[in-house]
């Protein structure tokens, strides 16, 4: 795992809402600028590097190892949502765990289950917005 230098530009200048010492962004309902680079695992063995395959180009926070340590969880942060995704040690392959948007306000994701195959997450509900009229309502008389 890496961090990067600095954020692009269009993550400093994405809209915040400052909650109770929190940031968060509302798009995402995710705290900004929490990155991470993940590319290959590396074993303590001879100190070799696996690529890992099939992840994201997007940003990725919330790196947790299974209590075995045979497989990572991570949260993948897209434009409007963020996923969870996990990687297995054995194959190097990344994969969504569900295309459901998680609830990342406040830093805690998921956590690994004493059996290291179920993760129990914090799931965002879907937002549905209002009907709106598409032109306003008459004069009253």
């Amino acid at each position: 795992m890496q961090q990067p230098g600095l954020p692009p530009i269009e993550e400093v200048a994405a809209p915040e809402l400052r909650l109770a010492g929190l940031r968060i962004n509302p798009r995402t309902n995710a705290q900004p600028r929490r990155l991470l680079h993940i590319t290959h695992f590396q074993t303590h063995r001879r100190w070799h590097e696996r690529p890992i395959t099939g992840l994201p180009h997007t940003r990725i926070n919330s790196v947790s190892w299974s209590p075995d340590g045979s497989r990572i969880a991570f949260a993948v942060t897209y434009s409007d949502r963020v996923e969870l995704w996990t990687a297995a040690l054995a194959d190097a392959k990344a994969a969504p765990m569900a295309s459901m948007a998680m609830n990342a306000a406040y830093g805690g994701t998921y956590d690994w289950a004493s059996d290291s195959k179920t993760i129990i997450g914090s799931r965002f509900p879907p937002i549905v917005a209002p009907h709106r009229r598409k032109c306003p309502f008459p004069p009253v008389r």
